[in-house]
């Protein structure tokens, strides 16, 4: 007997199985759960999520509102965040149809933010449950490229970098210059990085130097670091991801950075005549915007200009920029590692911003795409697997997180723990253990058991230092289980049908204590008992009547 409102989430299909059934010569018996009735639902929900906007931007949310009642429907959308609606309209659903809606909203602040869009109640709604719909995003801050210039001299090169660098908020440039035998030039540093700048006054500890994404060094300069400094520049590029623009002559350079130059070898040379540059649009120079690098006949090269031309670049490596109509570079440019590297053999590219404002929108385009080239292979030390995550009320969320450690290598012996803080304010502490198989990879599975918004709250143990850093994540309603499940009495009809049961409507259950169709494989066996068989019955009897013929007696009856 099978009890259902003929509604199957799992396995084959109810008809299919019932014919597996009847093969067996098994009828089955339905009971119907429910009534028939003509569904009506009103749904809302967030259609496909914008790219991860960037704060100040405007983001468009996407809102789909579907209508299941035979008739229109007129509700009111609400689209609000953690500080309350943000906008609301009232809307009509044609009968059967799915309308779309488009809210625009400014991410007024970086972080993870939380969107609801609620729809009010709706007369003999089977689904109130639907009625709500989330959205997580990631609002970043605007892109900012650390950049530090270290040179052994001050010249025009730096100032109209610097001046470049002031009037882009993509970027922020710090300096280290060598003025005299023991004096230096230090601007845009905070507390904690001029202090790592010890010693001849260069910052050359791996922490001073992992602060920044792009390093760009003068090589009559790099001839003054230590040899622990020349080895922590190349772990920057190496493990830390971070991009390095080598300059001037070559030779000068230390056999380390040597390696990390990407050019076989380097000639210097003159111009006997002016030429023009020629950046390559497909390489380092892709993404730029205004195409003023490659608008013809390109920015000037000056007449007994002294450049450093590569003569054979590395097999990984390859030409950026050159002279027009040669096959002479001076701009090389190769993946190193976890980060990039390049040769720029040109010191005067500060003469084109003093030519014409063509001349200076082709020196910012040129620093521009080089700098934010050089700068976006940084790698992040913390990785967290569940950031921005939307996932469904009762399903495993995965909470990995991979952890580089100072240097920039896989960290072996972090201890992890994450708080998670759910919509309604419990909190639940879920240790991370560490992958076998990933090294640096911290493992945990949490299970969200509300609606709404969670906040991860992670403390990363290394050594005798602690970090922390947090995440958020939605979670809502989803899954088979929460899906339109409308009364079935065809499907429960189907099924007695095949197989040779009956069908009950649960009113009339009762009818089953008349009996329902049965097997013919069931073994069965009829037995009968005779009374007058049973020689303690008959004795019974037979006391019975002798003791009412003596009372009857006794009393003077016959």
């Amino acid at each position: 007997v099978l009890f259902s409102d003929g509604n199957s989430n799992h396995g084959s299909a109810p008809v299919e199985i019932a014919k597996q059934y009847r093969s067996r010569g098994i009828p089955v018996s339905c009971v119907g759960i429910g009534e028939p009735r003509e569904p009506g639902d009103v749904r809302v929900r967030f259609g496909r999520p914008p790219a991860p906007p960037r704060k100040g931007d405007l983001v468009v949310l996407p809102v789909q509102v579907e209508n299941r009642f035979p008739r229109p429907v007129t509700t009111r959308l609400t689209l609000a965040d953690a500080g309350g609606p943000l906008d609301t309209r009232t809307l009509t659903v044609p009968a059967g149809e799915t309308l779309d809606e488009t809210f625009t909203t400014e991410a007024w602040r970086a972080g993870f933010l939380t969107y609801t869009v609620r729809m009010d109640a709706v007369t003999d709604d089977s689904r109130p449950d639907n009625d709500v719909d989330f959205l997580g995003l990631e609002v970043r801050e605007p892109d900012t490229f650390r950049i530090l210039y270290v040179a052994a001299h001050l010249g025009w090169e730096y100032r109209f970098l610097k001046i470049l660098a002031d009037g882009n908020r993509q970027l922020s440039l710090a300096a280290v210059i060598r003025l005299g035998e023991n004096s230096f030039y230090k601007t845009d540093f905070s507390g904690e990085e001029e202090a790592d700048a010890k010693g001849n006054g260069f910052p050359e500890s791996p922490a001073a130097l992992n602060r920044y994404e792009a390093i760009l060094l003068d090589s009559r300069a790099a001839v003054e670091w230590s040899a622990p400094g020349i080895e922590a520049l190349v772990s920057f590029v190496d493990r830390r991801g971070g991009g390095l623009l080598l300059v001037g002559p070559p030779d000068a350079l230390p056999q380390p950075l040597r390696d990390l130059l990407p050019a076989q070898a380097l000639a210097p040379d003159a111009l006997r005549r002016q030429e023009r540059l020629e950046a390559n649009p497909e390489f380092v120079f892709d993404a730029d915007p205004t195409r003023v690098l490659a608008d013809p006949p390109g920015l000037p090269l000056v007449a007994g200009e002294e450049l450093w031309l590569v003569r054979e670049p590395k097999r990984g490596a390859r030409m950026a920029a050159g002279i027009r109509h040669t096959e002479k570079g001076f701009l090389a440019a190769q993946s190193y590692g976890s980060g990039r590297t390049a040769y720029l053999g040109l010191e005067s590219s500060w003469r084109w911003s003093l030519r014409d404002a063509t001349g200076e929108r082709g020196h910012r385009a040129f620093w521009n795409s080089l700098l934010v080239w050089l700068a976006s292979s940084s790698r992040q030390r913390v990785r967290i697997a569940s950031d921005g995550a939307k996932t469904g009320v009762g399903d495993p969320l995965v909470l990995d997180a991979d952890i580089l450690d100072t240097d920039f290598r896989p960290a072996a012996d972090a201890k992890v723990t994450a708080t998670v803080l759910s919509p309604s304010g419990t909190a639940t502490e879920v240790a991370l253990d560490p992958s076998v198989a990933t090294p640096g990879r911290y493992g945990g599975v949490f299970f969200p058991d509300e609606s709404g918004e969670y906040r991860v709250d992670y403390r990363i143990g290394i050594g005798d230092r602690e970090e922390r850093t947090q995440t958020h994540f939605v979670a809502r309603r989803q899954g088979i289980e929460t899906e339109e499940t409308p009364y079935r009495e065809d499907v429960l009809r189907d099924v007695a049908r095949i197989t040779g049961g009956a069908f009950l409507p649960y009113s009339r259950m009762a009818a089953l204590a008349e009996g329902i169709p049965l097997s013919t494989h069931v073994p069965m066996r009829t037995s009968r008992t005779y009374w007058s068989d049973n020689a303690l019955l008959l004795l019974l009897l037979v006391l019975v009547l002798g003791a009412e013929w003596y009372l009857r007696r006794r009393l003077g009856l016959r």
